[in-house]
């Protein structure tokens, strides 16, 4: 009790007092907070305009040293961050799908935040089949699904035939040569 109570009249008579208000940072906060209605009202248009654009396949060669042949050319479509919702519509994957089936990729891939709504996400996903990659369509979660719901984002893959990597992987094989394809958790999920 002697060693309690004066630590208790310590932190009652310290929490009375006020720190000293640093003005300049008052100014910084203030001045940010008001910057971003602005930065949102001027980069709105650009983003709603970038969505209704045709997408842009852009492809990149990754050089892999000692690559067996049998991997040798390997095409992968990677689709990311599309968030599917008030902008981007389901029939941006069929334009996504023309646009890449010149390149006929043998393996598709979903890596995350593919869509905020999911209403559109099955019928985007059936645009996908058409490109029917040899290999397959797999998706792993991203943060939006899970904020969404990621049971049933997990369901509308498995109703598509798309298959569904978290937290684990499966074995492909092309040409005799094998790798192993994986996909992570997004982790958003230790904060839900």
């Amino acid at each position: 009790a002697i060693f309690w109570g004066p630590l208790i009249a310590f932190y009652n008579k310290r929490s009375q007092q006020e720190p000293p208000i640093d003005e300049a940072k008052r100014k910084l906060i203030l001045n940010s907070a008001k910057a971003i209605p602005v930065a949102s009202a001027l980069l709105s248009p650009v983003g709603v305009q970038a969505a209704m654009n045709d997408p842009i396949v852009r492809p990149v060669t990754i050089p892999i040293d000692n690559l067996p042949s049998g991997l040798e050319g390997l095409k992968i479509l990677q689709l990311t961050d599309v968030h599917l919702g008030l902008h981007i519509d389901a029939d941006q994957f069929e334009k996504i799908a023309k646009s890449a089936q010149k390149y006929n990729p043998d393996l598709v891939v979903l890596t995350g935040d593919i869509a905020d709504d999911y209403s559109k996400l099955g019928p985007a996903l059936e645009h996908l089949k058409v490109l029917a990659p040899p290999l397959g369509i797999y998706a792993c979660i991203g943060n939006h699904e899970i904020y969404r719901g990621r049971k049933t984002a997990e369901r509308i893959y498995q109703e598509q035939g798309i298959h569904f990597l978290c937290d684990n992987g499966t074995t492909v094989e092309r040409g005799g040569a094998r790798f192993w394809l994986a996909g992570a958790d997004d982790p958003a999920r230790l904060f839900k």
